[in-house]
């Protein structure tokens, strides 16, 4: 590590920062005591929850239609015609540079890889582990080559073979694939980036807008809340579904900056005028304070106060298709 960049409102050359310089997305040491000391967080159930739905998945999909299948966390598939791409792509047991950190599942994944498609792209949103996960890269790297967009300075942690497959963005740059159609924008986010003590903010972090075949797919990774929404609909105009993140937001004193909750959700899909909306980053992994049920009644009662139609916004199960 230790890439040099552009100068510009987002990055001294070397570290990364986000649009509002005032957001503390990463907390030192004294803060992430007080809140591992502080409240005790939900009780998790002590087996993994058997609630996914059957997965309708093909190799291809040859017609208009767009098929967004959501695996578990913030691994998503994408299926459009001639087109398979995947998310932060996430199928391992734990997570974590050592096993006693213990970040395990509490859900399996909703495709194995083994029912996975071929793989054409893989975006990753950021390095963090829960959406950065080299086990899981590496299989899909082996047997299927595919095309990687990145944010700058995260081709470095994928493997060496894969690297002429590789196209690192800057906030609103584009790649182009002409024989499909495809444009994947990468766009801001409210987040951080790290891999081990030396590298805070030494690589990119953001969201992508998927275009293909006349429709808009905004894929928002990990984000709290902030003006990028609005940037993005300004820029880029509504959106056909957004992929937004509705968990790991307690407690909030430490979590908003990095994670909305689902009222802040509510207010992004609003934003980016979504005709439809599809939670992700929730009930999988426990990675904050609230229970794993509690961002999906959260949303639900956050969207019927506001009268927000279920399906304007919708709680997936792991494995769950959405045809659009």
């Amino acid at each position: 590590m230790g890439q040099e960049f552009a100068p510009s409102d987002h990055c001294d050359g070397t570290r990364f920062f986000n649009l509002d310089r005032d957001a503390e997305t990463h907390k030192n040491l004294s803060a992430v005591l007080k809140w591992k000391l502080g409240p005790a967080a939900q009780e998790w159930p002590s087996e993994k929850l058997n609630d996914g739905a059957t997965p309708q998945i093909s190799s291809s999909v040859e017609n208009s239609d767009l098929r967004i299948t959501f695996v578990n966390h913030a691994t998503v598939l994408l299926q459009w015609k001639f087109l398979n791409i995947l998310t932060d792509p996430v199928l391992s047991e734990k997570l974590g540079p050592l096993s006693i950190m213990n970040i395990k599942r509490y859900r399996d994944a909703g495709i194995s890889f083994e029912q996975l498609p071929k793989i054409d792209y893989i975006f990753v949103s950021h390095n963090h582990y829960d959406h950065l996960d080299l086990p899981t890269i590496a299989k899909i790297e082996e047997r299927d080559h595919p095309k990687y967009v990145l944010p700058l300075g995260l081709g470095d942690y994928l493997p060496k073979a894969s690297r002429e497959r590789i196209t690192e963005l800057d906030w609103w740059q584009s790649a182009k694939d002409e024989t499909t159609g495809l444009e994947i924008i990468f766009v801001p986010s409210q987040h951080w980036s790290r891999r081990s003590l030396t590298d805070t903010n030494k690589s990119l972090w953001g969201a992508a807008v998927f275009r293909a075949h006349g429709r808009s797919v905004y894929f928002g990774g990990d984000t709290g809340y902030a003006s990028h929404f609005k940037q993005t609909y300004e820029k880029l105009g509504a959106m056909d579904v957004a992929l937004l993140p509705i968990g790991a937001y307690e407690p909030r004193w430490f979590m908003k900056p990095s994670h909305m909750n689902p009222d802040e959700a509510i207010v992004a899909h609003k934003e980016l005028h979504a005709k439809r909306s599809i939670g992700i980053h929730f009930g999988t992994f426990r990675l904050t304070n609230e229970g794993i049920e509690d961002p999906a009644r959260d949303l639900r009662e956050g969207l019927s106060k506001q009268g927000i139609g279920p399906q304007q916004f919708e709680v997936p199960r792991n494995g769950q298709t959405f045809s659009i």
